[in-house]
């Protein structure tokens, strides 16, 4: 007899990175994601946010928190939601690295909700 798996829960992470440090930026980017979890049934658990270039000390760290925060099996998170892709990293190699590390714990990366 087969063991059922566990169900993942339906809780996200968003993750919004403002590249002109722009207040309203950060709020529209936030606003969609929200919107499009509750669009398809996902719970906002937690935001992460960053302003600047990807490429800078602030944002890398604040992804890689991003991304320990998602894998962390007692946060629970069933998905990563980005306003856009390149808001992680605009580094193919970074991406899919970032991609199969959530994809192997069963996190789906979100992006491209406009």
């Amino acid at each position: 007899m087969k063991k059922n798996k566990k169900i993942k829960s339906d809780l996200a992470v968003i993750y919004a990175r403002s590249t002109r440090g722009s207040e309203d930026d950060i709020a529209d980017q936030l606003a969609m994601c929200i919107e499009f979890c509750d669009h398809v049934g996902l719970t906002p658990a937690h935001v992460f946010m960053a302003g600047g270039s990807s490429t800078t000390t602030e944002c890398k760290r604040s992804v890689r928190e991003t991304i320990e925060f998602c894998l962390d099996e007692k946060n629970d998170i069933a998905a990563l939601v980005v306003p856009s892709i390149d808001r992680i990293t605009r580094n193919t190699n970074e991406f899919v690295g970032i991609r199969n590390r959530l994809k192997a714990r069963g996190i789906s990366l979100i992006g491209r909700i406009v």
